[in-house]
């Protein structure tokens, strides 16, 4: 199995010619299992905002749990947690297992397969039938057409995404249209949670989930 990624590949390089600490102007790399393992023991020294700023220009927002800091994480971080109880999280280790069979099972031995693109769906299902439930999933490929666009600049260099927002490339004016499509059907799909549903027939976790959602934005756009 070959699977390319070429900022990885050079990180890969550098690491055994010049050790674990990597600077490309303000950007800092931290590379390797110890360098890992401190960031990761040590999260209260590091602020998460800037270091995702990425996610921020392509998504839109700053009030997500990732790019958030301080209090307001601790607070979005309480109000998230209740969706992921352990009973939640079992049922969506289920889902993804049963995504990831289904996607093995049409495989066959000597067969050339694009990895990224077959678990790529196989993902995206867990994640919208994890959210959502079942019948929302029937609308996976909706969410496949514009969320690909989203990847495709979110997986570039920083400073690439900063130049395709400045510029307003066509590659970064399809991803926002992609990206307002995808909010309009979340923000319908969690007003109905928030409304009972019935139509719906959200489960119980999904509905749990996006009122906790919904609530944050609520709150994000009251104190702005």
């Amino acid at each position: 199995m070959n699977i390319r990624y070429r900022p990885l590949e050079i990180l890969s390089w550098l690491y055994p010619r010049f050790g674990p600490i990597i600077r490309f102007g303000r950007i800092v790399c931290l590379l390797g299992p110890s360098a890992n393992q401190f960031v990761f023991a040590n999260s209260n020294l590091f602020r998460w905002r800037e270091a995702f700023d990425v996610l921020v220009q392509v998504d839109g927002g700053s009030t997500a749990l990732l790019v958030s800091d301080g209090a307001e994480h601790q607070r979005r971080r309480r109000a998230v947690q209740p969706a992921l109880h352990h009973r939640h999280v079992t049922t969506f280790l289920e889902i993804m297992s049963e995504n990831a069979d289904a996607v093995l099972a049409g495989w066959h031995s000597g067969e050339l397969v694009d990895v990224y693109e077959e678990f790529r769906a196989a993902i995206l299902n867990s994640t919208v039938q994890s959210l959502f439930g079942n019948q929302f999933a029937e609308h996976v490929s909706f969410f496949g057409d514009h969320v690909q666009s989203l990847l495709d600049m979110v997986e570039r260099v920083p400073i690439i995404v900063t130049l395709h927002r400045r510029l307003r490339t066509p590659q970064w004016r399809r991803a926002m249209v992609a990206r307002a499509k995808v909010d309009e059907r979340v923000y319908a799909e969690i007003e109905r949670a928030r409304a009972g549903a019935p139509a719906a027939r959200l489960p119980a976790y999904s509905t749990c989930w996006c009122i906790q959602v919904r609530s944050l934005i609520k709150k994000s756009e009251t104190k702005s």
